[in-house]
């Protein structure tokens, strides 16, 4: 201010020193948040309208999705409505509504959101039912107010994204994140974005985020994933910095994470020997490594992951190709890319030549390739139903028939019913009904049953409405089934004469091997039912299969119709009880099934399904016992799910052998 000092001192000289270099940080400082703004709560006051109708009728209150914490209004005597705005619970959106396959905003009235969020996460995502695929991404899609209770996770929806990625299922996954609400904080979505992020190969997007992640988030995952960052530019003192810290927290266990971080810095003897059940980021590291897919890392691996091996580079072929299959059955992959995958594998003129040699020699998953592209080039209708039927029988030997089954549709579906295809007829229908097809299934089943009705070798003309069986049919003729409704004529070439013998007793018995499956199968009821069907089924089983065996697939198949109401006469079930009266299989806990009667009694939707798939697990209609799948499609069929009841009984059978 231009005073002079007071004392006489002369003013400090002060020299500044540079300090020296600081080392670097591992992350970036983290720029501070401004503290978000309280809120407002927002008090509207409405006029209440006028009503135009006569003040002897009233009108009826229209109800819409209500939140769980309901709006409380007063009526003042002004008739003016004074109420207090709540906001929806974010986790309440989806992608489905019922117009598009969703259950509905109420599917989950009357369930308790502990019980839910405490189930929710042992969803099976992993199931080679097409049912129970559908089922699970209806449940996870829905639009829907959230059950009431006690919430004890982040959010509802933060598990359903969750469930989401665990089974493969990208797109949804990212259509579902771009509905959440800026203000619902949960980790499960920033994992689900990078894992995609992986998964997908932009590594350069995942490396831009992981360092805030680091900074905000304690998870050992982020440290990882920052430390494969560093190791892909080259920073090799802050991947060792990051791997020393990650040891010090305890995090040893993840060998194949340290291995790698060692391979991506340089360590040429570091190799990654085995892989069961990858993460995406082990998976994403070994692909930067450069390093084989190793043969234990497909059996046990998530649907996503197995669609993100089944494009790796540097994987083996043989591997590659298995990774698809199961992801296709897992409904991870489009059938539709793994047949582009099947007709890319290259074979010699000598393999296409003789397949019929390949078998029992060349690896499993690329003999189906084989067998895709031979019958797909063959012209001849005789020839390529004799590799057909061989692809398929493959599959119901080793577990990938479905698979098998939609790959060759469209080439199985144009083949119309004549008498030189009878002996191909069942195996046919088969795989129609196994990609859902019931159409086309049912021709097949209609020219054999019309054909059965004739006198053994007596050439007819066969009329497109079924006859009633004459009293004096053969032995081997198909039983008195009800009359059928033929939706459409069936064209049936006439042999050129002389005329040969028709198949009819070949036809006898593929409507007798038919049967079972075109009943469940009959989701419009226009088959009808006759339980005298049965007598002429059981004797076929047990002269084909035998005595145990026969008695096993009846089992089955008496519990599955007595599910959908089908009643049989007790001398039926008489029969049963000649053989053993105990039988060991896969079933859930008396508590699992005890809820899902209780939830299915009291119509909660939401409840029933997931409780239902819980119930079925991994092993699917296939491979769960006769009273877990009886309790199931009641149950389904009691909320009114009767096309998926009958759906999954279907698949039980045709998972079986049937």
């Amino acid at each position: 201010l231009g005073l002079a000092p007071a004392s006489g001192l002369q003013p400090l000289q002060v020299q500044q020193v540079p300090q020296a270099a600081a080392p670097k940080p591992l992350i970036s400082p983290k720029t501070p948040v401004q503290p978000e703004k309280p809120r407002r709560t927002m008090t509207l006051t409405i006029s209440k309208p006028r009503s135009l109708l006569p003040p002897d009728i009233v009108a009826k209150p229209v109800t819409s999705v209500t939140p769980v914490s309901a709006v409380k209004t007063e009526q003042p005597p002004t008739g003016v409505v004074v109420g207090e705005l709540t906001e929806l619970d974010p986790s309440s959106v989806g992608l489905l509504d019922p117009a598009t396959g969703g259950f509905g905003p109420h599917m989950w009235r009357g369930s308790d959101r502990k019980r839910i969020e405490t189930m929710l996460p042992r969803l099976p995502m992993g199931s080679l039912s097409p049912t129970m695929q559908s089922l699970a991404r209806r449940l996870l899609l829905s639009s829907s107010a959230v059950p009431e209770g006690q919430a004890i996770a982040p959010s509802l929806l933060g598990l359903r994204v969750e469930r989401l990625g665990a089974g493969g299922l990208t797109n949804e996954t990212n259509q579902l994140l771009r509905l959440v609400p800026a203000r619902l904080n949960d980790p499960a979505f920033t994992k689900a974005e990078m894992e995609g992020l992986l998964l997908g190969g932009d590594r350069a997007s995942f490396c831009v985020r992981i360092e805030g992640l680091v900074a905000e988030d304690p998870n050992p995952y982020w440290l990882k994933g920052l430390a494969f960052c560093k190791a892909l530019e080259g920073e090799v003192e802050a991947v060792d910095m990051a791997v020393s810290i990650l040891q010090d927290q305890g995090e040893t266990g993840d060998e194949t994470f340290f291995t790698l971080a060692r391979a991506l810095t340089g360590d040429e003897q570091a190799l990654v020997q085995s892989l069961i059940d990858p993460t995406p980021l082990q998976l994403a590291m070994l692909r930067a490594a450069q390093q084989p897919l190793p043969a234990d890392a497909v059996p046990g691996a998530s649907p996503g992951i197995l669609r993100a091996e089944a494009t790796m580079a540097n994987a083996d072929i043989e591997l590659r190709l298995a990774a698809a299959e199961k992801a296709e059955t897992a409904g991870a992959l489009s059938t539709e890319l793994l047949s582009q995958i099947y007709g890319g594998i290259q074979f010699n003129e000598a393999e296409l030549q003789n397949w019929k040699e390949q078998i029992g020699k060349m690896p499993g998953a690329r003999l189906n390739a084989l067998l895709f592209q031979v019958a797909t080039v063959e012209v001849d209708i005789q020839k390529r139903m004799n590799i057909l039927q061989t692809a398929w029988q493959r599959g119901r030997d080793e577990g990938g028939f479905g698979t098998m089954a939609r790959v060759t549709y469209d080439l199985a579906r144009v083949v119309e019913p004549e008498d030189d295809l009878v002996w191909a007829a069942v195996d046919i229908a088969r795989a129609l009904l196994m990609v859902g097809d019931v159409k086309s299934a049912r021709r097949w089943f209609d020219y054999v049953r019309q054909l059965a009705l004739l006198p053994e070798n007596k050439p007819q003309a066969v009329t497109p409405v079924a006859p009633v069986a004459p009293a004096s049919a053969e032995a081997d003729a198909a039983p008195a089934l009800p009359k059928l409704a033929v939706a459409e004529p069936v064209a049936i070439a006439m042999p050129a004469p002389p005329p040969s013998p028709r198949p009819v007793g070949l036809a006898a018995r593929a409507v007798l091997d038919l049967w079972p499956m075109m009943q469940l199968a009959d989701f419009t009821h226009e088959l009808g039912w006759n339980p005298r069907a049965v007598d002429a089924w059981f004797p076929l089983q047990q002269k084909q299969l035998g005595e145990a065996v026969a008695a096993e697939r009846s089992a089955l198949l008496f519990i599955l119709f007595d599910a959908l109401g089908y009643g049989l006469p007790d001398a039926a079930w008489d029969g049963l009880l000649q053989g053993s009266l105990t039988v060991t299989a896969y079933v859930p806990s008396p508590a699992l099934v005890r809820s899902l009667e209780g939830a299915a009694l009291n119509k909660r939707l939401g409840e029933t399904v997931l409780l239902g798939l819980l119930a079925l697990g991994n092993v699917g209609p296939a491979g769960a016992a006769p009273s877990t799948l009886r309790s199931v499609i009641r149950a389904f069929n009691t909320v009114g799910l009767q096309a998926e009841a009958r759906s999954l009984a279907l698949e039980a059978v045709l998972g079986r052998g049937f």
